[in-house]
C-alpha cells in the first residue's frame, strides 16, 4: 500500500474513534438530561452531526494526510496545531451552533491546543 493511503487509513481511523467517542458523550448526555442538554447552546441535529461527526472524520483524513509532518519537531507543531483546529471547531459547533462558529476563535483554541500538545511530547 502507498504510504499516502497508509496514512489516509491511518487518519481515517483514528478520526472515526474521536468521532464514535464524542458521539458516545453527545449521546450519554441526552440520555442523562434529557432534551434539554444542549438546549441552552441552541444546536440542531445537523449540527450536533457535522460538528461532532463530520470535523472529526475530516480531520483526522487531514491530520493523516500531513502525517510526515511528525519527523520534525517544528513539522509535529504544525500537525497538532491542525489537528487542534479541528478540534476546537467540532467542539465550538456543538457548544454554539453554526450560527456563531468563529473561525478566528476555532484557530486560536487549535492552535493553544496543539502547542500544548506539542509541549506534553516532549516531556517525554
Amino acid at each position: 500500500m502507498p504510504p499516502i493511503l497508509a496514512n489516509l487509513f491511518w487518519g481515517l481511523r483514528y478520526g472515526a474513534l474521536f468521532a464514535l467517542a464524542f458521539g458516545v458523550g453527545i449521546g450519554l448526555a441526552l440520555l442523562i438530561q434529557g432534551a434539554g442538554a444542549f438546549a441552552s447552546y441552541h444546536p440542531s441535529i445537523l449540527e450536533l452531526l457535522l460538528g461532532g461527526i463530520g470535523l472529526w472524520i475530516l480531520g483526522g483524513l487531514v491530520v493523516g494526510l500531513a502525517r510526515p509532518l511528525a519527523r520534525s519537531s517544528f513539522g509535529y507543531l504544525v500537525l497538532a496545531a491542525l489537528g487542534g483546529v479541528f478540534v476546537a471547531s467540532a467542539v465550538l459547533i456543538v457548544v454554539s451552533g453554526l450560527s456563531y462558529f468563529s473561525v478566528g476563535t476555532a484557530l486560536l483554541w487549535g492552535f493553544l491546543l496543539g502547542q500544548r500538545v506539542w509541549i506534553a511530547r516532549r516531556s517525554f
